[in-house]
């Protein structure tokens, strides 16, 4: 018999790609395991779907959950605030009553055994997304071959701020941790010759399909030689992420992307 599991994807664009691959697991190890998946921001549907999503029956927004038929949901970090006040407390009672809303299911728990990903196990590009990530590269003037010729680095600039979800207790000054990332980031390209991709700082200044996150960007960039960096401004979360994953080192300021 056809089980169909639905399951609401919320929170930044790290935990949607965390559950959606902890989902995709549960598939692959259940065959016959129908899942329909709904996102909790509508506008986040858009990037996102730069990645294949065919694992799933579904991807659509939470409004169209009262007319999709699914058996029951395996909820994650159902207790979240965000998701208690956009979503659930929206739904008809027949709804809730298939979320178990007593245990905070964390997508770790379930990927325990599985990290650090295989290839196969992790989401995968759509056409669209490939397409995406030329375009972007091109924007940010980044060569085709790049990663093949010279040694690469990403970088990933998050500053926690006063007020938001994470408490900044402890965190160096902006002015402290640019002096130190810039460098230590000449520091390498002087001994290495490599090139550093940076995202989360000098965004672009138009809307974009990242607009909901553009406040989290720095206006400000690193003390680097120009010829040495690229700024990724943005143009799209799933193709920036991409783009990073290729680069042969990584530094990262905790955030959505860096996980």
């Amino acid at each position: 018999m056809t089980r169909k599991i639905g399951s609401i994807l919320h929170g930044a664009y790290g935990d949607y790609y965390w559950q959606a691959t902890s989902l995709k697991l549960l598939v692959e190890r259940n065959p016959g395991t129908q899942l329909y998946l709904f996102s909790a921001d509508p506008a986040r549907r858009l990037p996102l779907q730069k990645l294949d999503f065919s694992f799933a029956e579904r991807f659509l927004s939470w409004e169209e959950m009262p007319s999709t038929p699914v058996d029951e949901f395996l909820q994650y970090q159902v207790l979240d605030s965000e998701l208690k006040q956009d979503v659930l407390d929206h739904l008809p009672a027949d709804l809730l009553a298939k979320i178990d809303r007593t245990r905070n299911r964390i997508f770790y728990d379930d990927l325990r055994g599985f990290l650090p990903l295989k290839p196969c196990h992790r989401l995968q590009l759509s056409e669209e997304g490939r397409q995406e990530v030329l375009l972007a590269m091109e924007q940010y003037g980044i060569p085709k071959d790049l990663f093949r010729t010279r040694k690469t680095v990403a970088f990933v600039w998050r500053f926690r701020h006063r007020g938001g979800a994470i408490n900044p207790i402890g965190q160096p000054s902006v002015e402290s941790l640019v002096e130190k990332y810039s460098r230590v980031f000449r520091r390498l390209i002087d001994e290495f010759d490599c090139h550093v991709l940076i995202t989360g700082m000098n965004p672009v200044s138009s809307r974009t399909s990242l607009s909901l996150v553009d406040p989290k960007y720095a206006p400000f960039g690193l003390d680097l030689p120009a010829e040495r960096c690229t700024y990724l401004k943005g143009r799209n979360w799933v193709a920036d992420l991409e783009i990073l994953s290729r680069c042969t080192a990584a530094a990262v300021m905790a955030s959505g992307i860096s996980e």
